[in-house]
């Protein structure tokens, strides 16, 4: 069974319906005119390429430690001279200290091991008084209305607790900023709410994490086929409902 919980189908997917807080994410750096904005686990690059598009004379890089995802973010850059991607880690940053106009990392930090580490970096690279906006998703608040309820539970706690290193980390990064002096923090819950089994599939891959479970003993088949069934039977009489919460978090050094 696969340990990832994403691929460039997976990210491609849930760009469509992450489109309204991706753009409200953007707009942190839409006055930067000039010098460097970094985004952070840029996988296949659109969002650097779509904030390129919104500050031309800025300079827009992207750092992503998987070679598939680099190689298309270059193949989708086409001709623009303002935007540039990296293969690597995102700790250590290859920027000197106080040389980075604007950071963004969205669905990053659920994956390290080393959060406060990456933080430490991203504060030094920072220049003074320029944002750093973390984009996150809350494994914590899966909800789906079915009567499987205890299931639900042990799915949401899976994702949480043993399928995402860091599910919880959206809850904790105002805590965490302040602890490293970053300064303005705000922030912003947008729900995501999902209203077809097949969404719940594509987007949030809710077969695969089921099917997954009951594999590695966290479900036994009889739950497992319970709880899949209770959601196909919302589906075929129209009242499935899924939701997972996003944080958006902007900050300034």
């Amino acid at each position: 069974m696969s340990e990832k919980h994403y691929d460039i189908h997976y990210l491609e997917d849930t760009f469509k319906i992450m489109k309204d807080i991706k753009d409200y994410s953007y707009r942190h750096f839409s006055d930067i005119e000039y010098g460097t904005i970094v985004d952070l686990g840029c996988g296949t690059g659109k969002d650097v390429i779509n904030m390129a598009a919104l500050s031309p004379k800025a300079e827009f890089i992207g750092i992503d430690h998987d070679p598939k995802m680099i190689e298309q973010a270059d193949a989708q850059k086409s001709d623009l001279q303002n935007v540039s991607f990296i293969e690597g880690e995102i700790s250590p940053l290859p920027f000197n200290d106080d040389s980075i106009a604007g950071i963004r990392a969205e669905r990053v930090f659920q994956h390290l091991q080393q959060p406060d580490r990456v933080l430490e970096e991203i504060n030094r690279a920072l220049m003074p008084d320029h944002p750093f906006v973390i984009v996150e998703t809350d494994w914590d608040s899966i909800s789906f209305y079915n009567a499987e309820i205890v299931t639900e539970q042990k799915i949401r706690a899976y994702l949480a607790e043993s399928k995402v290193a860091q599910g919880k980390i959206a809850k904790q990064l105002t805590h965490r900023l302040a602890g490293h002096l970053f300064r303005n923090i705000r922030l912003e819950v947008f729900p995501v709410v999902l209203h077809s089994f097949q969404d719940a599939c594509t987007y949030l891959w809710i077969d695969k994490i089921a099917e997954e479970m009951a594999y590695k003993g966290f479900l036994s088949q009889g739950q497992h086929d319970l709880f899949i069934d209770a959601l196909k039977n919302a589906d075929t009489e129209g009242y499935f409902a899924c939701s997972i919460n996003i944080a958006t978090t902007f900050c300034v050094k």
